[in-house]
């Protein structure tokens, strides 16, 4: 049998996570190729749109790439997309050789969780709203979303462009059964400016319904620009 591959479109690290309930944490960054979503406000459509060819990179080789990429500042390997879920068999398996390692599964939640319950892997569902463009019945899977509830490593990130957003995002948390501190809102941007002015916007409502709020802190940082 063939060893596993992966279809990589980056690896980069050591950086922070720039996000949810992880944020500001050291990290390494596998970004996987392809998604099942188009959302109009993707900040990686490099990942599906046919512009960039990934790397078929054996399990083996990823391993080595992420440990040499860490320096040995962390053991938190985020993975991202596009939908890193699409590739699930390959990342439970690689998983499986990386013990001593986190695994962070950014997942727009239309794909079913892995079997088992693993105390080093969280997935930080992230279900898209009507502001992506995308069609209902592509993008909300409400028994997949409660799958990810009964797992205790589930947080749940909703992009949110404006106040008006947070309607949709009681609709999603009161019929799927998402427990409030579980909820963490991003005000959608890829600018400094505009992420300050969604989250001025955002942050009374947030309160008050007793979420959480989180910020793009990679962005803040160092603007829209790729990491390598």
């Amino acid at each position: 049998m063939p060893a596993a591959t992966l279809a990589v479109n980056e690896i980069f690290g050591p950086t922070i996570q720039g996000e949810g309930p992880s944020i500001g944490r050291p990290a390494v960054f596998l970004r996987l190729q392809g998604c099942n979503l188009r959302c109009s406000w993707c900040d990686s459509k490099y990942t599906y749109n046919g512009t960039e060819h990934p790397a078929h990179m054996p399990l083996g080789a990823v391993i080595e790439t992420v440990r040499s990429m860490s320096m040995g500042c962390t053991k938190l390997l985020v993975c991202t997309g596009g939908e890193p879920l699409i590739h699930a068999p390959e990342l439970n398996e690689l998983r499986d050789m990386m013990p001593g390692w986190d695994f962070e599964y950014e997942t727009n939640g239309t794909i079913p969780l892995f079997p088992g319950n693993y105390s080093n892997q969280w997935y930080i569902v992230s279900p898209k709203l009507e502001n992506s463009g995308v069609d209902l019945d592509k993008r909300f899977k409400p028994e997949v979303l409660k799958s990810y509830v009964l797992n205790a490593n589930s947080r749940f990130k909703f992009v949110v462009q404006t106040k008006q957003d947070l309607a949709e995002v009681q609709m999603i948390v009161d019929e799927v059964g998402i427990p409030d501190n579980y909820v963490y809102i991003m005000p959608e941007g890829i600018d400094g400016t505009t992420i300050h002015d969604r989250t001025q916007d955002l942050v009374e409502g947030v309160i008050l319904r007793g979420w959480n709020i989180t910020t793009r802190l990679h962005t803040w940082i160092w603007g829209n620009a790729r990491r390598r």
